[in-house]
């Protein structure tokens, strides 16, 4: 049975003692992995303050290691916290955006170029699922490189082919908002696309131009009730 599966609390207090047992007595890798459990325990009992707290953590003793894959797994955690429902999803994206951009802003602080070309390919995946292909372009160009300067392959491969599907996304974007707008301009007496104007109410009229009194009704007057 996996962690989660059970809604038994005695099994979540269990482990949320066994965890703290572990980061008391773990080196940095080993308490980085209970904070890392203990965020997903608190998470799922609802427990959200401490949940971001030990995620929190979490990604301090990932960036004490320089180990990008721990930093990313304790950002995509912080910003799992809350729920899947659409509205908790929508805020964790602008909360986990602004977690990344702090990472971002602390990996320069460090020089820490490989984190800095991580945050920039997490904001660019965040950007895009938003719809901002501008900006996710630029993000994803940014993270190409520093991968390139770093001597990073897979994160110069990762970065390349978001930002050529961003790149798409937003030409073919800018290509639909431009035969809208000529469209607009080519019959502004149209109104806005999509919108009814007065001569098409009158031609929906025109079904019922005998009037109510002409309307073929179904006769129920011998039907029970």
């Amino acid at each position: 049975m996996k962690l989660g599966e059970t809604d038994k609390p005695e099994f979540y207090r269990d482990a949320i003692e066994y965890h703290n047992k572990h980061k008391e007595i773990a080196d940095v890798a080993g308490k980085f992995l209970a904070h890392i459990n203990l965020g997903i325990i608190f998470n799922n009992v609802g427990d959200h303050e401490k949940a971001t707290i030990n995620h929190h953590f979490a990604l301090r003793y990932a960036v004490q290691m320089s180990s990008v894959a721990g930093q990313s797994v304790a950002i995509g955690n912080l910003g799992k916290v809350g729920g899947k429902n659409m509205q908790t999803t929508m805020l964790n994206q602008d909360k986990m955006q602004m977690f990344v951009e702090r990472y971002l802003e602390l990996s320069n602080e460090l020089k820490y170029r490989k984190g800095e070309s991580g945050a920039y390919l997490q904001l660019g995946e965040l950007l895009t699922q938003k719809g901002d292909f501008d900006t996710s372009t630029k993000h994803f160009y940014r993270a190409m490189k520093i991968a390139e300067e770093t001597g990073d392959g897979d994160l110069k491969e990762a970065a390349k082919v978001n930002f050529g599907m961003a790149n798409a996304s937003m030409k073919w974007t800018n290509h639909v908002s431009s035969i809208l707008n000529n469209l607009q301009d080519a019959h502004p007496e149209a109104g806005p696309l999509g919108a009814l104007n007065e001569d098409d109410e009158d031609e929906g009229e025109g079904v019922f131009e005998g009037g109510e009194n002409d309307l073929k009704l179904p006769n129920i007057s011998n039907r029970t009730q």
